[in-house]
């Protein structure tokens, strides 16, 4: 004779424990990236947006900047870079020949190492290609001669 076996109902815990664990797994990247790798991640649709959010809207960004991303050092409050894209351009900056490159990359940015002249932006080093910009502080080409 084959004997049947009576489904138990799961206890309500378990079922709270199962979508705690996918929770946790979900946002866990941005807790990795912010304890393992020190950096942090955000991005903005404006400049404006940037500019009520952060002290990092600068008076060289563009105010037509938009697609922007910003990934900035969890360890030390002067490491950060930007990344975003323009028509108007920055503004108020110096050019020069590039000597640096960013601590924190933004893999959507352009390539750097393919730019031989940034432009000297307060505290930061920016380069161009095609609309698309790319900043860093600390830049050796900030700090002068």
């Amino acid at each position: 004779m084959t004997q049947h076996r009576v489904p138990r109902p799961v206890p309500t815990g378990f079922s709270f424990l199962g979508m705690a664990a996918i929770v946790l797994i979900v946002s866990g990247c941005a807790v990795v990236d912010d304890v393992v790798h020190g950096k942090a991640a955000t991005t903005y649709s404006t400049a404006a947006e940037l500019a009520d959010d952060r002290d990092i809207a600068a008076a060289w960004l563009p105010d037509d900047a938009t697609e922007i991303e910003v990934v900035s050092s969890t360890r030390t409050a002067d490491t950060a870079s930007i990344v975003f894209r323009s028509d108007e351009g920055v503004r108020g900056c110096v050019t020069t020949e590039r000597r640096s490159a960013p601590t924190m990359v933004i893999d959507s940015g352009p390539d750097v190492y393919a730019i031989d002249e940034v432009m000297v932006c307060g505290d930061w080093a920016v380069v161009e290609s095609d609309g698309l910009f790319s900043g860093w502080t600390p830049a050796v080409e900030a700090e002068g001669d």
